[in-house]
């Protein structure tokens, strides 16, 4: 986990360094919680925790510290969230009965799924 890792090298890092991990452990925290269980939280969910995602990262990007975010870290940050977020898409839409749920119910939740991966 992200934030786990910058709070860990805040505490164990060189002195030097234990600031910029505070400001990025600090600007990660409003997403941390919601990152533990995607697969429990509803499409409306998702899409909101997208939106803070966004923010978040941007945030994180141009943070105000004398070494940038590593784009490295930045970059496997994005993977893994996009996996995460596609597996929790994925487990939404396997709970469905394709097949003997109305067309309209379908038809709904897909493009729910497909929303949050567009927006992200």
């Amino acid at each position: 986990d992200e934030v786990n890792y910058w709070n860990d090298y805040r505490t164990a890092g060189k002195d030097d360094e234990k600031e910029r991990a505070g400001a990025f452990a600090s600007i990660l925290a409003p997403v941390a919680a919601d990152l533990e269980n995607l697969q429990a939280k509803s499409f409306s969910q998702l899409s909101g925790i997208v939106d803070q995602l966004q923010e978040v990262l941007d945030d994180l990007w141009k943070a105000d510290v004398d070494t940038a975010y590593p784009q490295i870290r930045m970059k496997h940050f994005f993977q893994v969230t996009a996996g995460a977020l596609g597996r929790a898409v994925a487990t939404k839409l396997s709970k469905l009965q394709v097949w003997t749920s109305q067309l309209s119910q379908v038809r709904t939740h897909i493009r729910e799924g497909v929303k949050i991966c567009h927006k992200w």
